[in-house]
């Protein structure tokens, strides 16, 4: 699965977690928050790269795409690529 997360269109929180929940068909569970986001990908079971552009440096933004890469070093089927 390839997903593509760009900071041009993703901005705060809530599209963050909409994008992501849409994209990864999240569970009914999912608290739209970073440790259950945490929780939801360390659970993947299918190949799956994240690519991410353009993030934004806004404190949530950046808290946000160290789950990914923490998510990532935890589950060895995912994996998030940052591009410029």
């Amino acid at each position: 699965m390839q997903i593509h997360l760009n900071g041009n269109d993703i901005t705060n929180r809530e599209q963050l977690h909409d994008a992501l929940s849409e994209a990864l068909e999240l569970p009914e569970w999912y608290g739209r928050s970073l440790d259950a986001l945490y929780d939801c990908l360390t659970d993947l079971s299918v190949p799956t790269t994240i690519h991410v552009e353009n993030w934004p440096e806004e404190d949530y933004m950046q808290r946000a795409l160290a789950v990914l890469r923490d998510a990532a070093e935890e589950n060895e089927l995912l994996q998030v690529r940052l591009e410029d």
